[in-house]
């Protein structure tokens, strides 16, 4: 799913405000200590809702939640706070959380096929 996994963290490359992860965008608006604010451009209520609820599960995140002013014309911004953690951490737990469980559900398919 992510095409620049953990190391880009390490890398400092949330420095620069956009980056390309697999063929979507993402440009940071707020990138502060336990707060960031964040355009996933080319996105809709699909991602952005299931990766809200996988942040939910987080027991440090305070604040996970996502925008979309229209559908059809505007990207979606996220906002994602936590209480003490990096912000930008616990999004990649919850993106690999999900991978893991789309990987279980693709096994689960196989099976029953």
């Amino acid at each position: 799913m992510w095409k620049q996994d953990a190391g880009f963290l390490k890398n400092n490359r949330f420095k620069s405000p956009i980056f390309l992860v697999s063929s979507m965008k993402i440009e940071f608006l707020k990138n502060e200590k336990n707060k960031i604010e964040l355009k996933i451009i080319g996105e809709d209520h699909t991602l952005c809702n299931i990766l809200r609820r996988e942040l939910w599960n987080d027991n440090d995140v305070d604040v996970a939640a996502y925008t979309i002013d229209h559908p059809l014309v505007s990207d979606p911004i996220m906002l994602v706070e936590t209480k003490k953690s990096d912000p930008k951490k616990a999004l990649l737990n919850a993106a690999d959380s999900l991978k893991k469980q789309i990987e279980e559900l693709k096994k689960s398919f196989s099976s029953a096929i």
